[in-house]
């Protein structure tokens, strides 16, 4: 899903400001995901393009990721990607208390990927020992959902 306009917000750009949107793409995923692959794997259908119009545009990469755990005070890992390179400061620790909540993570991150080829970004996961899920806790229920937004915002 995108939304896309010929003109910039506000209407032509205000001199020196830039930021204006371009497009937006976001994706929502509502089904649940497990893994219990110890080494980092996609999460599968939650990822999201976007194809910069201008090499010097950034992208406001805005994310909310519910994630739980299989076991009780088990350290899995996140990594929030641009193509293949991590564009979190480090990667996330998804430590729960117990197995049956769910936490939401939330990042917004200003993106400068330099190029008008299209751009993916999604998350990995890797389970330290047991599982690791997206928008389910132990109980394989559903608790939430999780969602990548991209903005395209002119320079």
């Amino acid at each position: 899903m995108g939304i896309f306009t010929s003109t910039l917000f506000p209407a032509g750009g205000e001199t020196g400001d830039g930021g204006g949107i371009i497009q937006i793409k976001i994706n929502i995923k509502t089904a649940r995901f497990a893994t219990t692959s110890t080494s980092y794997t996609d999460v599968t259908g939650y990822d999201c393009s976007i194809t910069p119009t201008s090499s010097s545009n950034k992208i406001l990469v805005i994310t909310s990721a519910s994630f739980g755990a299989g076991g009780d005070g088990i350290d899995n890992y996140a990594r929030l990607l641009r193509g293949s390179t991590n564009i979190l400061s480090n990667d996330l620790s998804i430590r729960m208390p117990n197995a049956y909540i769910n936490n939401t993570f939330v990042h917004t991150i200003l993106d400068s990927p330099n190029t008008t080829s299209a751009t993916t970004y999604k998350y990995q996961v890797k389970a330290a020992s047991n599982e690791v899920f997206l928008n389910r806790g132990g109980s394989n229920v559903i608790r939430g959902q999780s969602s990548i937004m991209l903005l395209e915002l002119s320079s």
